[in-house]
Formats: C-alpha cells, sequence, structure tokens
C-alpha cells in the first residue's frame, strides 16, 4: 500500500467517526489553505504577466523613439555632410552618374555662395592677425596677411576696409622686400603672439615703436591692427599700471582719434587719464601727451572752448617739463593755433604761428613733418583773410616738400590736396578745383574710412562742384552723376 492509499484511508477512517458539520469544518481546516495558496499563485501568475506586458509596450515605445531620433541624427548628419567641402565632390559625383550635370553645378554654387560670408570673415580676423605679427616677428607674416585679405575680397566681397587693409599691405610688403610668400601651417608663431606676465613687457615695447611708426606714415588701419594686439598681451601682463600698459591705451585713443572715432577716443582718454595720474608724476611727458590728446578730440568734436581750456592748462606745464623748443611742445601750440582759429580767433591763431614757427623750423628742418602741418595750417588760417593766391602758392610749395619724403596717400598730402581743391574753387577755378578733389576723395575713403569727417567734408566739395557743374551747362557723365555723395 503506498503512502497515499494508507493517508486516504486514515483521513476516511477519521472523517466517518464525525458528525456531517465536524467533517465539514474538518474539510475547510484542511483545504482552506490549500486553496487560498492556489489563489494567491493565480493573482501572482497574472500579476507578472500584467506587468510583463506593460514594460513590453514600454520598451517598444522607447524603440520606436529610439529609432526615431536616430533617423533624424542620420538624416541631419547626411546634412551636415553635404555642406562640408571635404563631402562636396561626393554628392557631384553622385548627381554626375545620375546624369544631373545641373544639379551637381548648381549644388557647387549655392554650397560656396552659402559659406562665402563665414570664409570672409575668417580671412578677415586671419589677415588682421598676420599684420600685427610682421613688425616684432617675421615680415613674411605680410605674404600671409596679403593672401587672407585677398580672400576676403574674394569671398566677401570688396569693401573700403578691406580694400584699405590690402593696399596698405601690399605696399608694405613692398616695401619689406619679401621675395616669396610662406604659408604658416603650424602653430608654432602663435605660442609666442600674446605673452603675459614679465614676457610681455619687451614684446610690448616693440609693438609700441611698430604702432608709432605707422601712425607717422599714415597707416591708421595698420596701427590699429598693432595695437590690437598690445592691448591683449597688456591684459595678460596683469599689471594695469606699469607705464608700458598706460602706452598701450594712449595709442589706442590716438589710433580712434586719426580714424574720426572721437567719441571712443574720448571715453578712452577719459578713462585713462585717472589712471596715468596716480602711476605717473604730474610732468611725465606721456601724462601730458594724453593731456594733449583730449584738447585735440575736443577739438574735432567741436568743443572748441574746452579744448583751449585743456591746452592751456598742458602747455606751461610742458614747457616746464622739457623745453621750448620741444617737438611736443611745438605741437601743442599749434593744436592752439588751430583751436583759436576754429574759435574764429584768427589774428591770434596767426600770432601764435609766427611766434613759434620759426624756431620749429629751425630746431628741426624745413622738410619736417611738424613744420609743413604748421605751414599748412597757417594756410588755412590765411585763407579765412581771403588771400587765396598766397594761400595757393603756400599749399604748392608744402606740395612740393611733402611729395621728397611722404607717400602720396599718406593723409598729410591729402589734406594738402584737399585744400588746394577748396582754395580753387574758392578763386572760381571750378574745373581744376573738381580734378583734383576727384582725385582726392577715393584716397581718403581708403586711407581713412567712407565715414571719416575730412573724407565726408571733401565728398560735400565734390558735391558742390558737381551740382555747380551741372547748373553752368557742363553736365558730368551720367556714371559720375549717380555716384554723387
Amino acid at each position: 500500500m503506498g503512502f497515499m492509499e494508507f493517508f486516504a484511508s486514515v483521513w476516511v477512517s477519521y472523517l466517518t467517526d464525525l458528525t456531517p458539520a465536524e467533517q465539514a469544518l474538518a474539510a475547510l481546516t484542511v483545504l482552506g489553505p490549500v486553496l487560498a495558496s492556489l489563489a494567491g499563485m493565480r493573482r501572482y501568475y497574472l500579476g507578472a504577466n500584467k506587468n510583463l506586458a506593460v514594460e513590453l509596450a514600454e520598451e517598444k515605445d522607447a524603440s520606436r523613439k529610439w529609432l526615431k531620433k536616430f533617423n533624424e541624427a542620420q538624416a541631419e548628419l547626411a546634412s551636415l555632410k553635404r555642406g562640408l567641402p571635404a563631402f562636396w565632390m561626393d554628392v557631384v559625383r553622385k548627381e554626375r552618374r545620375d546624369g544631373n550635370e545641373e544639379l551637381a553645378l548648381g549644388f557647387l554654387r549655392d554650397e560656396l555662395r552659402a559659406i562665402a560670408q563665414p570664409l570672409a570673415e575668417a580671412a578677415d580676423n586671419l589677415a588682421r592677425h598676420h599684420v600685427s605679427m610682421a613688425f616684432d616677428g617675421d615680415p613674411a607674416h605680410l605674404s600671409e596677411a596679403r593672401r587672407h585679405a585677398r580672400l576676403a575680397v574674394l569671398h566677401g566681397g570688396a569693401t573700403p576696409s578691406r580694400e584699405g587693409l590690402l593696399t596698405e599691405v601690399d605696399l608694405l610688403a613692398a616695401m619689406s622686400g619679401i621675395s616669396a610668400a610662406r604659408e604658416f601651417t603650424t602653430w608654432d608663431d602663435l605660442h609666442d603672439a600674446y605673452p603675459g606676465s614679465q614676457d610681455g613687457l619687451p614684446a610690448l615695447a616693440a609693438l609700441h615703436t611698430a604702432t608709432f611708426k605707422q601712425l607717422e606714415d599714415g597707416h591708421y588701419h595698420v596701427a590699429g591692427l598693432i595695437n590690437r594686439r598690445a592691448g591683449i598681451i597688456a591684459e595678460r601682463i596683469g599689471r594695469p599700471d606699469h607705464p608700458g600698459v598706460l602706452a598701450t591705451r594712449y595709442l589706442k585713443a590716438r589710433v580712434l582719434n586719426h580714424l574720426g572715432d572721437y567719441r571712443p577716443a574720448l571715453a578712452e582718454i577719459d578713462a585713462l587719464l585717472p589712471d596715468e595720474k596716480k602711476a605717473l608724476p604730474p610732468d611725465d611727458p606721456n601724462l601730458l601727451a594724453t593731456w594733449r590728446l583730449k584738447a585735440r578730440v575736443l577739438d574735432n568734436l567741436g568743443d572748441h572752448q574746452a579744448a583751449l581750456t585743456e591746452v592751456e592748462a598742458v602747455l606751461p606745464l610742458e614747457e616746464a617739463a622739457l623745453t621750448p623748443d620741444h617737438p611736443n611742445v611745438m605741437a601743442t601750440r599749434r593744436l592752439k593755433a588751430r583751436i583759436l582759429n576754429n574759435l574764429g580767433r584768427h589774428a591770434a591763431a596767426l600770432a601764435e604761428i609766427e611766434a613759434f614757427a620759426p624756431r620749429q623750423e629751425k630746431a628741426l628742418s624745413p622738410d619736417h613733418p611738424g613744420v609743413l602741418a604748421t605751414r599748412r595750417l597757417k594756410a588755412q588760417v590765411m585763407e579765412m583773410t581771403g588771400d587765396h593766391q598766397a594761400v595757393q602758392e603756400e599749399l604748392d610749395a608744402i606740395a612740393s616738400l611733402e611729395g621728397k619724403n611722404l607717400a602720396p596717400d599718406h593723409p598729410a598730402v591729402l589734406m594738402t590736396r584737399y585744400l588746394k581743391a577748396k582754395t580753387l574753387a574758392e578763386q572760381g577755378e571750378d574745373e581744376a578745383a573738381l580734378d583734383e578733389i576727384k582725385a582726392v576723395v577715393p584716397l581718403l575713403a581708403r586711407v581713412l574710412t567712407q565715414d571719416h569727417p575730412t573724407t565726408q567734408t571733401a565728398m560735400q566739395l565734390m558735391a558742390g562742384l558737381l551740382l555747380k557743374a551741372g547748373r553752368t551747362g557742363h553736365p558730368l557723365p551720367a556714371a559720375e552723376v549717380a555716384g554723387e555723395p
């Protein structure tokens, strides 16, 4: 007999001795836990399956979302690859295999046009960097600057600033005698381009010398690029009160003034002067030069009385700190005469010039730029008296001397030519005046800027002569009238 049969016989004999109610109770006692266990197992099984179904649904939804994102990323990658020049020819070859020559060429044209402006801006930045590196490093940087400047014109179009920079770079490259172009394919030249701490001071001094030289030569845009690099180095030096750092800020204001950005120049000076007064002695030539520059900027802004107040305050300090015949003192006295002339005090301006001009010429030389600037100012003052013939003769004499030492597009030469055109116009020689001013205006726009006050004044003179030529029965060709400012 097996165990189950024995258990069943015992269970039956046990139940037969019980009443029906006791038998039911015994059955419930034995079967209750069994049934409860079975019910629990059923609930667990069904719940597990339900959770598994939910999880499977969630996994399917997540998979669909991931696949969608993957497809979107693939499409975006394909689009980006189409826009990368390295993959252009893959697209072109595919289109040509399919017989779509028009699509291949149209794709190339559209893609090249789309990136032309960013390429031009990149070339602009690299051209400016290489220009700033050519004066305290390898002059071959000018060849690389020229290449990038040309690329900027090709991709972004000719603008006055791009053409001006390219012309200046061409001139500087020719003067430096660079025989062959050199490409800078490594980062070696960049590692030492922007030194900091004490290592930056020698570089700063070299850049200041280069900036002064470019200002003297009338290359204001190039001077600005050199000064920009000097400004980065000055910040890295971390000594805001160091004379070299202060000089960098002074040169920045001077460049801004030369380029006609008078308001930013004045803001830079107003921020610089308090720092210089803390760091430098009261009679320091650099401090006095900044003070003089403030007077010049105020005069350029038309605030002539404030300019006169500043120059009359700085002149005695300069005369005491330097000597009466020092070039800085002479420059301040010339500035004072200019301000007096702008205030309408022409006699006082002429008296001031006649008081220092002979000493200036004796201390320097007849063809020194400072002497010629004084003579040009005297001609402007004399113009107010109406002696136009004497003014023209003086300007011709100045132009003859300037031609020996200065480039034809030097701002001083162009200013003399502008004054000559103005004098010719005031004498009624309109044709000669128009020929002169038409030659000068494009040069002023390139060397200075299109919006520079001097350029705008020259353009106004040209516009007046153009209109006058039209009224007197001598109209100019249609193209020139259309381009009238």
